[in-house]
C-alpha cells in the first residue's frame, strides 16, 4: 500500500473516533436534533421542509434511490456513513421526530409521543417503547443517561381532574390539583407545566414534578444541577387599574368613591365581577380616565409583562 493510501486510511480511522455532535446550551446535556451519529451510523429523521431543499443538492437523488418528487417523509433513515466507501441506507424506523441517542437506544420524539428503538443492530432496529402524549410537549434534554420533558397542559373552569398529560404502557401519568405547585405570589395562570424523567431503557417515569404556569413563550434551560423553566404572565387587571386610579386619578373621583373601589378591590370577588363594579364607578369620568390612562401605562410598559422562573432541581427532582 502507498504512504499515500496509509495515510488516507488512518485520516479514516481518526475521524471515526471524533465526529460532530449537536451543538447545545449546556456541555455534557444533550439536546434533541433531527441528525444523530455515533461516528459509524447517522441517524436521520428530516423534516418534509429539509427533503425539498435536499432533493436539489446533485447526486443526492441517485444516492437515496427515491421515487418520483415529492419524496418519502415521516421516516428515520439510519445511514452508514463509516468508512465512506461503504455510505448507505441501512434502515428505515416509521417515526419521525427530534432524536436523542442514548448508547444503542435511539429515541423518536414526535408531536404525539415519544419512542425507544434499540438499534444494537443498525439493520433490524426493534421498538422497545412507546410514551403517548396527550399534551404538548415544550423541550426534552438528555443528561447522564435519564431524559427529562416538559409539558404543558391547558387549563379552564371545566377541566377535569385528574390531568393526564401522557401515558407510559399502561401506565397514565395522572396530575391531581393537590400534585401540583403554586407560588406564594397569587398568579394568574392558564397552563399546568409538567416535568417528567424517564429512563430510556424502558420507558418508565422515574419522577414527576407539575406547577402552575401561563402558556406562551416558555423557556427551557438546564444545568448539571436543575431544570429551569420560564413563562410570561401578566399581573391582575384589577391591581393594576387601582393602581392607575390611586396615582393618577386621586384628585377627579371623590372620596366616597375612592373608598367605594378600595373596599370593592379588597373583596374576594373574581376579576371579572370587581372589574365590571369599576366600570360602573368609574363611568362619570371615563373621558379623563381615559385621557390619563395613555399616559400611565406609557411608562409602565415593563412592569405589564412579568416573567416566572420555575426551579426544579435534578437532586430529588423537586421544586
Amino acid at each position: 500500500m502507498s504512504s499515500e493510501a496509509l495515510l488516507l486510511e488512518a485520516g479514516f480511522r481518526a475521524s471515526a473516533e471524533r465526529f460532530s455532535v449537536t451543538n447545545v446550551q449546556v456541555a455534557g446535556i444533550d439536546e434533541p436534533d433531527v441528525v444523530k451519529t455515533d461516528g459509524i451510523n447517522i441517524y436521520f429523521s428530516p423534516s418534509e421542509q429539509i427533503f425539498h431543499i435536499w432533493w436539489w443538492i446533485p447526486g443526492l437523488r441517485d444516492f437515496w434511490d427515491w421515487p418520483d418528487y415529492p419524496v418519502e417523509t415521516r421516516k428515520t433513515h439510519i445511514i452508514r456513513a463509516y468508512p465512506p466507501s461503504d455510505l448507505a441506507v441501512r434502515s428505515k424506523i416509521d417515526k419521525s421526530g427530534d432524536l436523542l441517542l442514548v448508547g444503542n437506544i435511539l429515541v423518536v420524539i414526535s408531536y404525539d409521543g415519544i419512542t425507544g428503538f434499540d438499534v444494537s443492530n443498525p439493520d433490524s432496529p426493534a421498538e422497545l417503547w412507546n410514551i403517548e402524549l396527550r399534551d404538548q410537549l415544550v423541550a426534552a434534554r438528555l443528561h447522564e443517561g435519564r431524559i427529562y420533558a416538559v409539558l404543558q397542559s391547558y387549563v379552564s373552569q371545566e377541566i377535569q381532574f385528574p390531568l393526564i398529560p401522557l401515558r407510559s404502557g399502561e401506565r397514565d401519568l395522572e396530575i391531581n390539583v393537590t400534585d401540583i405547585y403554586h407560588p406564594p405570589e397569587l398568579i394568574p395562570f392558564d397552563t399546568v407545566f409538567t416535568a417528567v424523567v424517564i429512563d430510556p431503557a424502558d420507558g418508565r417515569l422515574v419522577r414527576s414534578v407539575s406547577f402552575v404556569g401561563q402558556s406562551g413563550s416558555s423557556v427551557v434551560y438546564m444545568s448539571r444541577s436543575a431544570l429551569y423553566i420560564t413563562y410570561t404572565y401578566w399581573p391582575s387587571p384589577v391591581g393594576i387599574l387601582h393602581d392607575f386610579i390611586k396615582r393618577s386619578c386621586a384628585d377627579i373621583l371623590p372620596p366616597e368613591d375612592m373608598l367605594r373601589i378600595d373596599k370593592l378591590v379588597a373583596y374576594d370577588l373574581s376579576d371579572e365581577t370587581k372589574l365590571r363594579e369599576l366600570a360602573t364607578i368609574l363611568e362619570p369620568y371615563t373621558d379623563e380616565i381615559s385621557r390619563r390612562a395613555e399616559n400611565y401605562f406609557a411608562g409602565r410598559m415593563r412592569e405589564l409583562e412579568l416573567t416566572g422562573i420555575v426551579k426544579v432541581a435534578l437532586d430529588g427532582f423537586e421544586i
